[in-house]
């Protein structure tokens, strides 16, 4: 498969996914008795949304190489990938979801809020969406990046489970008990007490997402028509918020 078809596949399935966004914000509005003044421009607001998060997260990244510091902190880790991080910055962004509320109308102030609580909930997986497709449709066959990050799959945990980060002893690549029992990480105060079973459930949760892309890594080198199946959102949001 050439780049240029690469490229051409990853948008196609983007945009089904966010049709299949754009169906389910469609249908919350319309239960919570609102409108939609334009539905496309609706459409296109989530991913500009995620873009602009992601405009400001590099600000952490940016920091970090111009002060020449290797480690991002658990703080700013938090803010990067956590669903508190990410709505702090879409509040931010989005001028309070000012550009949202052109686009749509609702009865109340009080059912406005309640949209804003289920869109940001909603938005927040788009992101864990896209964030997985970057990472496995991508960075999992750069070889390049496999050589930089050859614990890959620590890494992406991480990423999909934020809370994990503050447990990792990142010169030895392996999570606090899976480490040495001697180290600052390993013997921090901070433990939770059932470290391991969240750990475990972690990684199930992470193999189940990584299989779903792996099986449609498979079905696009058989049919470059193939697409990401759109049962990954309603899986994905049972995952993050079950």
């Amino acid at each position: 498969m050439t780049s240029s078809n690469s490229t051409n596949d990853l948008s196609n399935t983007v945009q089904k996914l966010v049709e299949f966004i754009q169906a389910i914000v469609e249908k919350q509005i319309d239960l919570l008795g609102g409108s939609i003044r334009d539905s496309k421009g609706l459409e296109r607001l989530h991913l500009d949304f995620v873009r602009k998060v992601w405009e400001k997260n590099r600000e952490i990244l940016s920091e970090k190489k111009n002060n020449k510091l290797s480690l991002v902190n658990f703080e700013e880790w938090n803010k990067l990938f956590s669903f508190k991080g990410f709505c702090d910055r879409l509040e931010g962004t989005s001028n309070s979801f000012g550009q949202l509320f052109k686009l749509i109308e609702m009865p109340s102030e009080i059912l406005s809020k309640a949209f804003i609580g289920f869109y940001s909930k909603i938005l927040y997986t788009l992101n864990v969406l896209m964030l997985n497709i970057v990472i496995f449709l991508k960075m999992f066959i750069d070889k390049d990046i496999t050589k930089i990050i050859p614990d890959l799959d620590n890494f992406v945990l991480m990423t999909i489970e934020p809370w994990i980060y503050k447990h990792y002893n990142h010169t030895k690549a392996k999570f606090a008990l899976e480490c040495c029992s001697a180290c600052k990480i390993c013997r921090s105060s901070l433990l939770p007490k059932n470290l391991m079973e969240k750990l475990s459930n972690a990684r199930v949760r992470y193999q189940a997402v990584k299989k779903i892309f792996e099986k449609y890594l498979l079905e696009l080198s058989m049919d470059q028509t193939a697409s990401l199946d759109a049962s990954i959102i309603p899986f994905l949001t049972y995952e993050i918020w079950n």
